[in-house]
């Protein structure tokens, strides 16, 4: 019924993936979760090995960075089910009903896309050199769900994304986007203007894979190339 994707970029998911899997048997759910490793190092490989040992749990690690936008491709290419969560590995579950309050939404076919949203954790608790992640994500990404529809399609992330499989038809990640940025953006954008529909719901993970301000500005730097590229191909419009 359920296949949870984790593309993993060097983290230790077998705590989240713990509390998925929990959840899931305690609905008595068929499920599934996928989890395709972009060559981490090898002390979080290795952790990642131990940790995700069960029937319900697949595990592939690559051997090469292959980025975003393909990693994903391969998680829906691999998926059995038709109901496809998407979970980013530096997320973590904040709801006991989290897994639950998805499978209210499994057999209703008005919308191709789920969007759940994004928390961040308190101020007080973070240190400084990650404030400038934290304050852009704060403003730009925790939003409610209410003003997310408001513009569905640019307020879509693939952090926390229920996908109708059986509803998306041929429609994948663009794999020209290479390293940092707007895949997912661009992957909504797409199913919108192919008359598919996107709801937003108030079901957040928290974003706890907050980066220094260095990393931060060098990531925002990649997606700024890459959304220049989409702007000039005219792939995407409308963005800040």
């Amino acid at each position: 019924m359920l296949s949870i994707l984790v593309p993993i970029y060097n983290e230790n998911v077998v705590e989240l993936v713990s509390i998925l899997q929990h959840q899931c048997e305690e609905l008595e759910l068929e499920y599934e979760i996928i989890c395709i490793d972009d060559c981490s190092i090898d002390r979080i490989h290795t952790r990642n090995v131990i940790g995700l040992s069960n029937k319900n749990i697949k595990y592939q690690r690559l051997h090469e960075n292959i980025g975003r936008a393909r990693i994903k491709n391969k998680l829906i290419d691999f998926a059995v089910y038709k109901q496809l969560l998407f979970i980013d590995a530096d997320h973590m579950v904040i709801s006991k009903d989290f897994i639950k309050t998805y499978s209210v939404y499994f057999n209703v076919l008005s919308f191709t896309l789920l969007y759940g949203g994004t928390i961040y954790p308190d101020k007080s608790i973070i240190g400084s050199k990650y404030f400038l992640h934290w304050r852009y994500g704060s403003s730009r990404e925790a939003i409610p769900a209410d003003k997310r529809s408001l513009n569905a399609a640019n307020h879509l992330h693939s952090n926390n994304l229920l996908v109708n499989k059986s509803l998306l038809g041929d429609i994948r990640f663009d794999e020209s986007i290479i390293g940092y940025g707007y895949e997912d953006i661009l992957f909504a954008q797409e199913i919108y203007h192919n008359g598919k529909t996107i709801k937003h719901i108030d079901n957040p993970l928290m974003h706890l894979g907050l980066k220094s301000t260095e990393s931060f500005i060098i990531d925002l730097k990649a997606a700024s190339k890459n959304l220049a590229i989409l702007y000039t191909g005219s792939k995407i419009s409308n963005l800040k």
